[in-house]
Parts: structure tokens; C-alpha cells; sequence
């Protein structure tokens, strides 16, 4: 299990396809450890996967999802759908299956540098097959190598610029796949399946059109396991016992996927997938719901008793209690009490009369003036300036005792003005 080294070169790119119809875990581990090389690697990836018939998606983000309910041979349509989400800093591409490994870890880089000089190059010599416990029970010489048809593996890698010339893979390849190296090899060799003769025909000129020379990468694949697939002569021979017009056998889905209308021949590629076996357990899977249905009994027992919920309206009397809520308003009557701001009658207190006597104004006076001498109940004069003589508030004994007090110092301070 090689670790595959850091690409130097940053033009290119691997995709691959994720299908499984008859969700063999097999298949499934294969593509978690591509996923897992890559990644390890920093290799750029893009995949896809195809869910059938409603199965939900099993791969971690993947690039494109698809549907469909048909099991044909997808792997090249769905590469020609994914190479379009590819970004075009990458002008190359390896197509790749997902049970593949290789055994020379810079096989990437050594494949942009021969795409430097090739348009299309099979990126492998040779391939060992294994088996699950990993020993090789078969080793095959690529169909480049070889010059063979019956030898191909079909994985490329191709400039982007090559796969926009000749459209990408025969897109009706979902009935009869690997047919890029006949129509780069043997472009005028009929291919004998009257419901695609005809788009065939026209693919292989235009590939040939391109004339492009195609080369292998000097490196061994090994090819793992990959779930099981029963015989195709069935599913082929109900294709070619069928009709001939392609539209009235195929129509596309809206992933952009050809799907079957003849139920025999969807039926028989399905059988390449799925065992007569596996149909058993299914219908025992729907006789379980039976046991269900006494459960349902069980929910009549459902003790409504829990409908003691009656003996909450007993609690519902206890409810007035909450009347006794409404003594709280009597809290409200604790601010009549800070309605005693009645402080403000001290100021009252301030008995103005004790700065009265500071009214000795005769303190603003600040040079001699001439007094003229008269009881302290008359007006004082100086010059022009008439001095109000203090009024003396009749009240109590105790308040004439203090104007007394004021009249006193009052002619205390006549006299030093005299003396002055």
C-alpha cells in the first residue's frame, strides 16, 4: 500500500465515480481509501456519486451528486457531467477508477509531463488483479501496451483541451462502456450494436478527426476487489432483442443521466447487481411491521387514568387563595409615609432674624461719615444716603429681648463712629 508523494506539478487533477446499485460495502471501502490516498497525498480530486433509486449519499462532500433508477453503465457519463465542475487551472485530468492503486508514487507528476508531449495517455503498463486477501490471481498487459482491445482498462489521462475536442466520452456508453481506445485505434471497425452503430460511428470519426497519438505510463495498477457484478451476456442480449431507437428505449432523468423505459431491460441490469437472494429478506423486513400493530393495543392502555387530570379542578378552588394577593396594595400606603416631606418646615427654623443683625450694612461703608445723632427708631442719614432704621417685629418677650440686643449693638457701633 504505497503513499503516493506530494505533486510537484499543479495542472492537474483526478475525478472519479462513486456507483453502487446494490450498496456492496465493498465497493464502498474502495472509494473511502481513494478518497483517504488523495487526501494524504494533497492530490486535487473531484468525484461524483450516483444514488440509486433514492439511497442516500455516503460520500463526505462530494463534488456532484446524481440520481437515478436505472443501473447502466455510468461511469463515463458521469465523467463527462463532472468534468464541467472541474476548475480550468487544471488542464489535465486523470480519470480514475475507485479499486485502483498504483505502485510508483509520483505517478501523477510523471503523468503531466508525458501530457506535456501526449493528449491522451493510459496512465498504467500493466494491471495485477488481487483478490481479498490481497495476493495476484491474474496480472494483464494494458490495452496501449498491449495494442489489444480486449486488454483495456478503462482509465485515461487526457488534456482538458483534447476532451472538449472530441465531446468528452461517448455519452451513450451507459450500454456499452470502454470505447474511447477503439475509436482512437480502430476508428473504422464496426461496432455491431444496432441501438448505438450509429453515435458510435460518428464518435469514433470525430476522435480520429483529432489525429491524436496515444502512449502508456510505465507503471503497474493493481486492481482490487470491487463488489461483485453477475455475467452482462443477459443484460446485452436484452438490449440487442429490444427496439433499436435509442429514444424509445432511453430517456434523460434530470441529473442529466439516461434511464431505461423497457422494464425487461431495466430489470436485467439490475440483476447484475442484485442477487434473487437478496429479494427474499426484503419481503421478511415488511412482514415485521406486524408486530407493530398490538403496540398500537398498547396505547389504548394508555392509563388515561392520567386523566386524574379531573383532580385539578379540585385544585382550581385553592385558586382563590389568590385574592389574598390584593392585600398587597396595602404596601402602596408605605409612600404616604415619604409624603412627610414636611422636613421642608425646618426651613422655617432658619430664624432670619439671626442674620439680621449682619444687615449692619454700615460694614459696605468703607470710609467715615458723618453721623448724626438720633434715637435708633428714626431713619439714619449720611449725606444723601437714607438708612432705614430696622423694623422690629412685634412678637413675645423673647423676640423684643433680641431687637433690644439689636438696638444695643446698633448704637454701640453709632458711637465709634462718633468717636472716629
Amino acid at each position: 500500500d504505497l503513499a503516493y508523494s506530494f505533486p510537484i506539478r499543479n495542472d492537474i487533477c483526478v475525478s472519479y465515480t462513486y456507483y453502487n446499485p446494490g450498496g456492496d460495502p465493498v465497493i464502498l471501502a474502495n472509494a473511502l481509501t481513494l478518497e483517504a490516498k488523495l487526501k494524504a497525498a494533497n492530490i486535487p480530486y473531484f468525484n461524483a456519486e450516483v444514488l440509486f433509486s433514492g439511497s442516500k449519499p455516503v460520500l463526505v462532500e462530494p463534488t456532484l451528486t446524481l440520481s437515478s433508477n436505472s443501473a447502466l453503465f455510468y461511469k463515463e457519463s458521469v465523467w463527462n457531467l463532472l468534468e464541467k465542475k472541474i476548475p480550468s487551472n487544471f488542464t489535465k485530468v486523470c480519470f480514475m477508477d475507485v479499486n485502483l492503486k498504483y505502485t510508483r508514487e509520483d505517478w501523477l507528476d510523471c503523468l503531466s509531463l508525458m501530457l506535456n508531449f501526449y493528449e491522451v495517455v493510459q496512465p498504467y503498463s500493466d494491471v495485477q488483479y488481487l483478490d481479498a486477501s490481497g495476493s495476484v490471481v491474474k496480472t494483464e498487459v494494458g490495452a496501449v501496451k498491449s495494442g489489444s482491445l480486449k486488454a483495456q482498462e478503462n482509465i485515461w489521462g487526457m488534456t482538458r483541451k483534447f476532451f472538449q475536442k472530441i465531446g468528452g466520452f461517448l455519452d451513450k456508453s451507459v450500454v456499452s462502456p470502454n470505447l474511447l481506445f477503439s475509436a482512437l485505434t480502430a476508428p473504422k471497425t464496426p461496432l455491431e450494436f444496432p441501438l448505438i452503430d450509429a453515435s458510435y460511428n460518428e464518435y469514433a470519426a470525430n476522435v480520429n478527426a483529432t489525429g491524436s497519438k496515444i502512449c502508456f505510463l510505465k507503471c503497474t495498477l493493481l486492481s482490487l476487489p470491487n463488489g461483485n457484478i453477475n455475467d452482462t451476456s443477459a443484460a446485452m442480449g436484452s438490449l440487442k432483442a429490444g427496439s433499436s431507437d435509442w429514444n424509445s428505449m432511453m430517456t434523460m432523468n434530470a441529473s442529466g443521466l439516461w434511464e431505461v423505459n423497457d422494464a425487461n431491460v431495466a430489470a436485467a441490469f439490475k440483476a447484475l447487481y442484485f442477487d434473487s437472494s437478496m429479494a427474499t429478506p426484503e419481503p421478511v423486513v415488511v412482514a415485521t411491521p406486524e408486530p407493530v400493530v398490538p403496540e398500537p393495543v398498547v396505547v389504548a392502555t394508555p392509563e388515561p387514568v392520567v386523566e386524574l387530570d379531573t383532580v385539578i379542578p379540585v385544585i382550581a378552588p385553592v385558586a382563590p387563595v389568590a385574592p389574598v394577593a390584593p392585600v398587597v396594595p396595602v404596601a402602596p400606603v408605605v409612600p404616604v409615609a415619604p409624603v412627610a416631606p414636611v422636613v421642608p418646615v425646618a426651613p422655617v427654623v432658619p430664624a432670619v432674624p439671626k442674620y439680621m443683625p449682619t444687615p449692619v450694612i454700615p460694614r459696605s461703608v468703607t470710609r467715615p461719615m458723618p453721623v448724626v445723632t438720633r434715637s435708633i427708631t428714626t431713619p439714619v442719614i449720611y449725606k444723601n444716603i437714607v438708612m432705614p432704621a430696622p423694623a422690629i417685629p412685634e412678637v413675645g418677650a423673647g423676640v423684643a429681648a433680641k431687637n433690644e440686643a439689636a438696638r444695643a449693638a446698633a448704637a454701640a457701633l453709632v458711637a465709634s463712629f462718633k468717636r472716629k
